[in-house]
């Protein structure tokens, strides 16, 4: 799975299925909410974290399918000083309760692409109709 966001962005933010694979989350089911979640962004190219072991938070909501299970997401918002360079990233979830820390297993290979960005970062405001580009003279 291929997750996209501009270069210096913080949105979209970035959200996951918990996988209930019956194997690595037996017994962890009912204490989702209390676990604690952390994301980690590896560059494959670098060899090197991008993000190392960020807290995420948990949501959840009814199933589409079966309105009495509830399907929970683990989500993330990116700050800019994480989006800073564009990259391909491989996303690593982990999870530390009261019996440890373990690495959860994804569904899927699940990476995270910094594109580059065509807005104006960091321009000066004046209002709201004209914009100062600071390539171009009027």
């Amino acid at each position: 799975m291929e997750w996209i966001i501009k270069k210096n962005a913080t949105l979209p933010i970035f959200q996951i299925e918990i996988a209930k694979d019956g194997r690595s989350d037996f017994g962890r089911n009912q204490d989702l909410l209390n676990t604690t979640f952390y994301i980690s962004l590896y560059d494959e190219v670098s060899k090197k974290f991008k993000v190392t072991s960020k807290p995420c938070y948990v949501t959840y909501s009814s199933s589409t399918v079966n309105s009495e299970e509830i399907v929970y997401f683990l989500n993330y918002q990116f700050t800019n000083r994480e989006t800073n360079l564009s990259g391909r990233y491989s996303v690593q979830i982990s999870a530390q309760d009261t019996d440890g820390v373990i690495v959860l297993p994804l569904k899927e290979k699940v990476y995270v692409s910094v594109l580059e960005s065509f807005s104006l970062d960091y321009t000066p405001y004046s209002n709201n109709y004209i914009i100062d580009r600071p390539c171009c003279d009027p």
